[in-house]
């Protein structure tokens, strides 16, 4: 109820926030990968090849202010495959994986071998109401337990948040 709560009282007030997309860096294990990054011809779409099925999936996320460096949000070992196939959890946080899942095909586990598309940009609505201005970045992670190396794909987005 509270993940229901918080998505209905960011999607009020992101009519108040402005996002500016400053920069993003992204990086791949090419062990599991064999791209990720931006699609050619493209400035919103992320395109990734990967060249190895995956399960057992962990996401890290960390937000931080880029001036002072605190960090605002950071969540650790985030089970993905857990999120990915169940239905419910999937239900719940269904806005955040439409706005970011760019092809049509439903990511499950194991991720299979093939070419994924993500949106490379942030939307007010994907903002918590709670979030403040300033400039940040967010740094994602996709880690996996079969890995040899300590991320699958990484990617920063860099951030400026005005509220009006």
């Amino acid at each position: 109820m509270l993940g229901f709560c918080l998505a209905v009282a960011a999607a009020t007030d992101a009519a108040k926030t402005k996002i500016t997309f400053l920069s993003a860096e992204y990086k791949y294990d090419g062990n599991y990968a064999e791209y990720f990054g931006l699609a050619p011809g493209h400035t919103q779409l992320l395109v990734g090849n990967l060249t190895k099925p995956l399960q057992n999936l962990f996401l890290d996320i960390r937000t931080a202010n880029e001036e002072t460096q605190k960090v605002i949000y950071k969540f650790e070992n985030f089970p993905l495959c857990r999120f990915l196939d169940n239905h419910l959890i999937a239900q719940l946080y269904a806005r955040w994986y439409d706005a970011i899942v760019g092809n049509t095909t439903p990511i499950k586990c194991p991720v299979r071998p093939g070419i994924y598309h993500f949106q490379n940009r942030l939307t007010p609505s994907l903002l918590p109401n709670f979030h403040p201005a300033g400039s940040y970045r967010i740094a994602i992670q996709v880690k996996s337990t079969n890995g040899q190396g300590p991320f699958i794909v990484a990617l920063a987005w860099h951030y400026r948040v005005i509220k009006k």
